[in-house]
């Protein structure tokens, strides 16, 4: 499956992807767009329904939030990122603790990053561009963070789902 091969590229970490921005190559960023198009043709209810795909795309959807949050805000739009956070939200609904897991890991992971962000020194590769750019995809998707954030804690603290 794509999604798994993908995975596992990003995940080797066999290629530092900052090297892509130096030489001003955009196959990442074309590669990471059809994935992601890809993950938003998919139906919520395929999602539920196979534990297997699930947790493939989820670990996919975990995967691009855990190490890849710097380039997915600076290079990819906000529909795009609302639409990867939207689908790996879907997982948080699951009776399953490997899904929920995944879904959980993955939503945290990117808005932790963008909270460490904030508060740290600017990041060395990403300048203070970063900053700028956590700033403005906050403010214009303030409800959708709430939102899912809010989920996110009744889940965790609830166990709504699992």
């Amino acid at each position: 499956m794509i999604f798994d091969v993908f995975r596992l590229f990003i995940k080797g970490g066999y290629i530092n992807f900052g090297v892509f921005v130096l030489y001003n190559d955009n196959s990442f960023q074309q590669i990471l767009h059809y994935i992601i198009n890809t993950i938003a043709n998919i139906n919520a209810n395929e999602l539920s329904a196979y534990k297997k795909f699930a947790l493939v795309t989820l670990g996919l959807t975990e995967e691009l939030c855990s190490n890849n949050c710097g380039f997915l805000l600076l290079y990819l739009q906000d529909e795009m990122i609302n639409t990867l956070l939207s689908v790996t939200s879907v997982g948080l609904d699951s009776t399953d603790n490997d899904i929920v897991s995944l879904s959980t890991n993955a939503i945290s992971n990117f808005y932790g990053f963008m909270f460490n962000s904030m508060k740290n020194p600017p990041n060395p590769i990403y300048g203070n561009a970063l900053k700028s750019r956590i700033t403005e995809f906050i403010n214009k998707g303030k409800e959708n963070s709430q939102t899912l954030l809010r989920r996110i804690l009744r889940v965790i603290c609830f166990e709504e789902g699992v």
